[in-house]
C-alpha cells in the first residue's frame, strides 16, 4: 500500500508543472501594479553579444505638461553588463515606459574601455499579471588597442530584447553597482 500510494505521490509531483512564487523585498510581495511605474530587468542577444539589464521607472512628473498624460515618466538611470567578442563591458541606461502606448525606451551609453552603445526600444507584449516587453536595439561596439591599432574595432549590429517588471518599486538606478 505503501508503494502504490508513494508511486501516485511521484506520478503526480512529476506531472505538475513549475510554479514561481511572485513578489520580492522591493514591493511588500504585491506583484501586480497597474502602472508601468517600477523596477524591470531583461536580456539582449545577437551575434556575438550578451547582456544582462536592470533598469527603473520611478513616479515622476509627466514629461510634457502640455499633453495630460500621467503615464509617461522622466527618464531614470539603469545599468547594462555586455559581453561581446570575449569583453566584458558596463554601460548605463536612460529608460522611459509609457502604459498608454505599452512602450519602452532606452538610451544606452558605454562607460568602460570596451564601450557598447546605442537605443532600445521595446512594446509590452503582456500586462497582467506581470509586464513583460520585447524589442530590439540598435547597437555599437568600439574599442581601441593602442598596443597593437590593428586590433582595434568599430562595429554595428541589432539584438533582440526581452524582458519582465520584477518589483512595483523604482530602485534598480539608485542601488546597482553604486
Amino acid at each position: 500500500m505503501k508503494r502504490i500510494a508513494l508511486s501516485l505521490l511521484a506520478v503526480l509531483a512529476l506531472g505538475a508543472p513549475a510554479k514561481a512564487i511572485v513578489g520580492g523585498p522591493f514591493d511588500n510581495n504585491l506583484f501586480y501594479s497597474p502602472t508601468v511605474d517600477g523596477t524591470f530587468q531583461g536580456t539582449l542577444s545577437g551575434k556575438n553579444i550578451s547582456a544582462v539589464m536592470v533598469f527603473s521607472v520611478g513616479a515622476s512628473a509627466p514629461i510634457s505638461s502640455t499633453t495630460g498624460s500621467t503615464d509617461a515618466r522622466f527618464p531614470n538611470v539603469g545599468k547594462m553588463v555586455s559581453f561581446y567578442r570575449g569583453g566584458t563591458a558596463l554601460s548605463y541606461m536612460d529608460a522611459v515606459a509609457d502604459g498608454n502606448s505599452r512602450n519602452i525606451a532606452a538610451v544606452i551609453t558605454g562607460e568602460s574601455e570596451l564601450l557598447i552603445q546605442g537605443f532600445m526600444s521595446a512594446k509590452f507584449d503582456n500586462i497582467y499579471p506581470s509586464i513583460t516587453y520585447k524589442g530590439k536595439a540598435d547597437m555599437s561596439a568600439y574599442w581601441e588597442d593602442v598596443v597593437n591599432p590593428s586590433n582595434s574595432f568599430y562595429e554595428e549590429f541589432s539584438a533582440r530584447v526581452r524582458g519582465i517588471k520584477t518589483a512595483n518599486t523604482p530602485s534598480a538606478g539608485y542601488w546597482l553597482w553604486n
